[in-house]
């Protein structure tokens, strides 16, 4: 795939594009799923529930190299890596049950 597409109108995680990511494939999504994370790491986009605003995506998608499309690929698939690798999530829950039981302060990561 040079493409993965999730139009949503509303998603809590949107596993799959997490799933896209991790195969270094970049990804258009709107913004009813919570991937603003796509921006600011160059590996997607991220835009808003009308037609237009995923035909704009998908003709920039498709107006880049296969090369530049790697590359954000490649990004996608770092990012992935970083933040939802089993060791940080791993962390993560620690962390947060260390709050709960009040031995820390609240993490960052919870809102």
């Amino acid at each position: 795939s040079d493409l993965f597409i999730l139009p949503s109108k509303t998603e809590n995680f949107g596993l799959v594009v997490a799933e896209a990511l991790s195969y270094g494939i970049p990804v258009i999504t709107t913004r009813g799923a919570p991937w603003e994370a796509l921006i600011h790491n160059q590996c997607g986009w991220w835009v808003d529930k009308t037609v237009d605003g995923l035909a704009e995506a998908i003709s920039d998608a498709m107006s880049l190299s296969d090369e530049e499309r790697k590359q954000m690929g490649a990004r996608g698939r770092h990012f992935v890596q970083n933040e939802f690798s089993w060791s940080k999530v791993a962390g993560q829950m620690i962390e947060a049950y260390e709050w709960v039981l009040g031995k820390s302060q609240r993490p960052e990561f919870i809102v």
